[in-house]
């Protein structure tokens, strides 16, 4: 994990990788170099006798000061991607040089409340002052790109440690140092925005380790993770509506709601493969309406392994051979089969610095194929899949994976004699892996760390605003309105309307207005048949999509008029 490059005897960090539309090398992911080896010892000469001499008094040497504001305006710059080009800012910017066509203007941000992306604080715990700058890199294109640097104070002199990148065109609100991390807070382009107009909130915590590199902590899009930047992947949030099911299509061709984070970079400086079946995504499914989908048999799977304190993994591990091996869960469906599962191992989440939702799952290797395939590199990911203590939130993470001991490509006369012979030789070696990249202990922590920030999800609570013109009586045409605490299944409830003897006169569908997990208001025009005035009353439900049964409700007695 260590990456560096020597400024002012301090290492630069990792920044994390950027999109489209920048000049020449900025946003590309560095390759790693190698750490520098460290210092040999030399033994201690042998301690001499005590002395009985009075020792002569010595001042204590005064704590160095640390930065100030004017010489980070003033101070030297280098992107981890242009380490060959350092930005010179004076008073605080470095103008495009006309007569560079891959040239770029550089200066330190500004807050969409106003003022400098700058601020002053301790990083590495001596006591000085050391700063967090955020600077921005403009090529005269669409994007505007920001970047994050961390300067300790060498002697009273900015010293640069760090970098991160942000993110395109992003809209900084605010920019601490608190207890030795960094705070960021912005807005990003979330699921439904384009890059020119971010309005998705996301806070993220810095943290400088020992060696130098960074660690973040994120909280966006209803999740908590932290992770090491040095393992790449600039961050994508992302929503899915539902998709329909219908009687003709089998069952995973449609899919419930589902939001989460994608890391499409993550481990590729460690060459990971890119191509690989899934990559690196945290993914969060609100189960209400599994059944409905076909992911109710998954579902139960962790219901049933997680009932347990301390099951037993080592039938999961077996390797595929003429007896039925259990497969365990894994979200989303593929239309293929599980093949094997190696290295199973029951994990706990809910953040190490806290957070709304946590639980606990399983996670192992796997690999998924529709026939005789041959397993390489690519074909194996490493997941977790695991579900919140209230059972209302089902997670589902991938990782691409290393295993050195697998071919990188498979040989172009692969035919082996005995498939299931090779199978078993082949699982063998990733059950035994040792040498995977990135390590299983670190995947394991990130998944450790990540919290579902979104508020559990409630029983559904249903309000029926009173009619207005119920004094006169509510007649065909009438507007029912009110609000649901969740977000029905495909953002449809039901209204019904009965006469005072109970008979069902009217009833149809209402769409209700907001966004998943809710809540959600709802307005829709009633349409029913009364034959005199009198007193009944309207209803509004969310029924199953399973089975038809209520999941919640409200009712109200109102004056029915013809």
């Amino acid at each position: 994990m260590n990456r560096h490059i020597t400024v002012l005897n301090l290492s630069v960090a990792l920044t994390l990788g950027l999109s489209a539309c920048l000049p020449a090398g900025i946003g590309q992911a560095p390759t790693p170099t190698t750490a520098a080896p460290l210092p040999t010892l030399t033994p201690a000469p042998e301690t001499p006798a005590p002395s009985t001499a009075v020792p002569e008094p010595t001042e204590t040497p005064a704590l160095v000061g640390g930065l100030v504001v004017e010489q980070l305006r003033n101070a030297g710059y280098r992107f981890t991607d242009l380490p060959d080009r350092p930005v010179q800012l004076t008073d605080g910017v470095q103008p495009r040089d006309m007569s560079d066509p891959a040239g770029a203007d550089y200066r330190i941000s500004g807050f969409v409340e106003g003022g400098e992306a700058l601020t002053l604080g301790d990083l590495n715990g001596d006591g000085a002052d050391d700063a967090a700058v955020i600077l921005t890199a403009d090529p005269d294109g669409t994007g505007v790109f920001y970047h994050l640097f961390v300067m300790l104070s060498d002697g009273g002199e900015p010293a640069q440690a760090a970098e991160a990148f942000l993110g395109d065109r992003v809209a900084l609100h605010a920019l601490t140092i608190e207890a030795g991390e960094i705070l960021v807070q912005m807005d990003v382009a979330g699921p439904e925005d384009g890059a020119c107009c971010p309005s998705q909130p996301s806070e993220r915590r810095y943290r400088l380790e020992p060696d130098l590199s960074l660690s973040v902590t994120l909280v966006e899009n209803g999740l908590q993770v932290t992770y090491p930047l040095d393992y790449g992947g600039g961050v994508v949030g992302y929503a899915v509506a539902a998709q329909p099911a219908t009687p003709w299509t089998p069952t995973g061709d449609d899919a419930p709601t589902e939001f989460g984070l994608s890391l499409p970079a993550f481990g590729q400086a460690l060459g990971v493969p890119t191509d690989t079946p899934f990559g690196a995504r945290i993914r969060v499914f609100p189960v209400r309406s599994f059944a409905y989908y076909g992911y109710d048999g998954e579902l139960a799977k962790l219901q049933a392994l997680l009932a347990e304190p301390n099951p037993d993994l080592s039938a999961y591990a077996a390797v595929p051979g003429a007896d039925v091996v259990p497969t365990l869960p894994f979200l989303p469906t593929a239309n293929a089969s599980q093949v094997f599962r190696a290295q199973p191992a029951l994990l706990s989440f809910g953040g190490e610095r806290g957070g709304s939702e946590g639980g606990r799952g399983v996670r192992y290797l796997t690999h998924y194929a529709q026939g005789f395939v041959p397993l390489t590199r690519r074909e194996v990911w490493y997941t977790f899949q695991g579900l919140t203590e209230d059972g209302s939130y089902y997670l589902s993470i991938t990782f691409p994976i290393r295993i050195e001991a697998l071919e990188e490509v498979a040989p172009l006369d692969f035919n082996p004699p005995d498939f299931l012979a090779y199978l078993q030789e082949r699982v063998e070696v990733v059950q035994n892996a040792g040498d995977i990249q990135p390590s299983l202990s670190l995947l394991d922590s990130i998944v450790s760390s990540i919290a579902i920030t979104f508020e559990p999800i409630p029983e559904q609570v249903i309000v029926i605003e009173p009619p207005a013109d119920g004094a006169e009586g509510v007649q065909t045409g009438s507007i029912v309105r009110g609000t649901a605490s969740i977000w029905p299944f495909e953002a449809t409830l039901v209204y019904q309307v009965y006469d005072g003897s109970g008979a069902l006169i009217g009833q149809g569908p209402i769409t209700t207005v907001g966004d998943i997990p809710g809540p959600v208001t709802f307005e829709a025009p009633l349409t029913f048949t009364v034959a005199e005035a009198g007193l009944g009353w309207i209803e509004v439900l969310d029924l199953s999509a399973k089975d038809g049964s209520v999941v919640g409700a409200d009712r109200v007695e109102v004056r029915l008029a013809p």
